[in-house]
């Protein structure tokens, strides 16, 4: 997987109406949102380094309504995107649970170093 395949799968959900924001705080995401987003995902500044030393990368997801059935559209279309990118998704089935992504291209993530 390489740094092009993680930034077109942030590309990709941005056009799917999922607000993605990648080094920040859920108040920041939140400000990113288009009246049209559906949802959103986001990492902190922790987990990008993390991510930097591990390949591995927890995604933080939720919708913009307290409807179970957006929510599961919104993790859906991430784990969907994803794969559709190459990129090894995988989410445990709980609304509380992040999406993982694995085997990511590490220099992607050196900012956060």
């Amino acid at each position: 997987m390489t740094a092009k395949n993680l930034a077109l799968l942030f590309n990709d959900l941005n056009d799917r109406g999922i607000t993605v924001c990648e080094g920040c705080t859920e108040q920041q995401v939140l400000q990113k949102r288009q009246p049209s987003d559906l949802g959103y995902c986001f990492y902190r500044p922790h987990e990008g380094l993390y991510a930097y030393e591990t390949g591995t990368l927890y995604l933080t997801w939720g919708s913009y309504q307290q409807d179970d059935l957006v929510r599961l559209i919104v993790v859906e279309a991430i784990k969907d995107e994803a794969r559709a990118c190459n990129i090894q998704a995988s989410w445990k089935g709980s609304i509380k649970d992040r999406v993982e992504l694995c085997n990511l291209d590490k220099s992607y993530f050196q900012k956060f170093s």
